[in-house]
């Protein structure tokens, strides 16, 4: 089974996307920010990591610097899910470190295979 940690402040987004990710096969944990997300990186192991950039504690990019700079979750896979307009991302795309980006409103299929693809 593929492991999802996803990250969101919204915690009616969190809820809906983690009960649909759920029902679509996958497991998934949940946290409401970059640092949650980073304490639970052990525990959850997850094959691919959900964020989104604008959050309280520690927003979006800085949880992928930090997340790139572990040796051992370097190669996470990441998908950016945001409503940051696309012009800021494509100026600070390099913050993002390879991270995939789908923008908000998002279409739920797309969001499902792109997981599939990235756990390979």
């Amino acid at each position: 089974m593929v492991r999802v940690l996803l990250l969101d402040d919204e915690p009616d987004l969190l809820l809906a996307l983690s009960v649909r990710l759920t029902a679509a096969g996958f497991g998934c944990e949940t946290a409401r920010n970059g640092a949650e997300g980073l304490a639970k990186l052990r525990a959850v192991a997850p094959d691919v990591i959900i964020t989104d950039l604008i959050m309280p504690q520690m927003n979006g990019y800085e949880f992928v610097r930090q997340l790139r700079a572990i040796s051992q979750t370097a190669a996470i896979p990441v998908i950016v899910l945001t409503a940051v307009q696309k012009q800021t991302i494509e100026h600070r795309a390099q913050e993002l470190e390879g991270a995939r980006v789908m923008f908000k409103p998002f279409d739920f299929e797309k969001l499902v295979t792109l997981i599939r693809e990235l756990a390979g």
